[in-house]
């Protein structure tokens, strides 16, 4: 299973992470005037002891259905809303994918391109010095890249508390001050799967690089903008009315539950982002894990990409780019181990206890999102958690 497994769950530093004392669950309210669908999934939050709940159904070109359930803070008792964001992990990637693969469609690179040309290092594993790593195997994870074996947390505390003197050639380039062999498998590149946060910091350099702006920047104005979605990878960004879930993890007695992050304890001023030096290690952003939105404005990107690239009246992406990216299975999860052995494309995520999901069929043109902010159920079926698949069968057979 681990294909997805290790989605975000090693070393996903954003600011310093505070850890507060165990908090006893709150159950969601079952009093009240709620819709039969309201009513099915509080009982499933209920059960799962899920602490906070954004979701959205998709069906055609239109948001169908959306609503916030649980707590944003479960000590002061603030509910969720529509205008809560959460870190919403490896869903990002989706985002990053976009990105590059826009550049992909103007003539910018080609697909088996050698990356070091573009990066202005040499990238190489070297276990295999001659063999050079691609655009497509970092964005289907076949670079042979393995941070978690190398001194990437290290690498990446310095790039979030010492931005202006960390780059990207510190961690890959072999003189760099956290370079490490142990960084990369013993497999050449384009010969095995193994998953990779830091490939999608690369791919983002690299959009700085070919652009000249800078990948908060760039997702910004190209991205959602275009869609008209409310997102960020800049938390300085993020101010009133929006508001930051806390995430959290259950403790041993799986009632308890600890915020494991809080964006609200740690907030970023915009004169930060000046120290960075665009094109130089946009692993800065997180361009892995480190978007900030929610399930509702997550939707205009699904919508793109379940119609042809369009939403509404604008175009995010060509056609042709998407049926590249389902037909070589670029960057998305292509599966039909989620329901009924139907066909799904979408990527999940998981840190921090926050589980994502952004998952949709092409044929039925429907989907799905949601962002768990927290549970005490982490039990693994394939390539998703339990929880992720029981709640995906639950919207399936309820707006279907």
């Amino acid at each position: 299973m681990l294909k997805y497994l290790f989605r975000s769950i090693f070393i996903l530093f954003v600011f310093p992470i505070y850890l507060f004392t165990a908090e006893a669950y709150i159950s969601v309210n079952t009093e009240g005037l709620y819709s039969t669908t309201d009513k099915k999934i509080i009982h499933f939050i209920n059960e799962n002891k899920i602490t906070g709940l954004s979701v959205a159904v998709i069906k055609g070109n239109k948001l169908l259905w959306a609503n916030s359930y649980g707590w944003e803070n479960m000590s002061e008792k603030i509910p969720l809303g529509s205008q809560t964001f959460f870190r919403i992990a490896s869903v990002s990637k989706i985002v990053t994918l976009t990105a590059i693969m826009q550049l992909y469609e103007k003539g910018a690179f080609k697909l088996d391109d050698d990356v070091s040309q573009y990066l202005g290092f040499s990238l190489r594993n070297p276990k295999h010095p001659n063999t050079p790593i691609t655009f497509e195997q970092l964005i289907n994870h076949r670079s042979g890249l393995i941070e978690y074996m190398g001194n990437y947390s290290a690498f990446l505390e310095s790039t979030y508390r010492n931005i202006s003197n960390t780059q990207l050639k510190d961690i890959l380039s072999v003189n760099g001050n956290f370079y490490s062999k142990n960084l990369w498998t013993e497999y050449a590149p384009g010969t095995n799967y193994i998953y990779s946060n830091l490939a999608y910091g690369i791919l983002a350099t690299i959009v700085e690089r070919l652009t000249n702006i800078r990948f908060d920047e760039y997702c910004r104005r190209f991205i959602f903008n275009t869609l008209s979605m409310r997102a960020s990878f800049n938390l300085s960004e993020i101010n009133s009315p929006f508001t930051m879930a806390n995430l959290y993890r259950s403790t041993n007695d799986a009632s308890n539950f600890e915020v494991s992050l809080s964006d609200n304890t740690n907030p970023v001023s915009a004169s930060y982002y000046n120290y960075y030096n665009s094109g130089s290690n946009a692993c800065f952003f997180s361009p892995h894990g480190g978007l900030r939105s929610n399930a509702i404005d997550l939707a205009p990107l699904m919508i793109a990409y379940m119609n042809g690239g369009m939403h509404q009246d604008k175009r995010l992406i060509e056609t042709s780019t998407l049926n590249l990216i389902g037909n070589k299975s670029l960057g998305l999860n292509i599966t039909s181990k989620l329901i009924n052995n139907k066909v799904f494309w979408g990527h999940s995520g998981s840190a921090y206890g926050l589980i994502s999901h952004f998952f949709f069929s092409p044929t039925d043109k429907f989907g799905m999102i949601f962002i768990i902010s927290g549970t005490n159920n982490y039990e693994v079926d394939g390539d998703f958690f339990k929880v992720e698949k029981a709640f995906s069968k639950l919207l399936y057979n309820t707006f279907m």
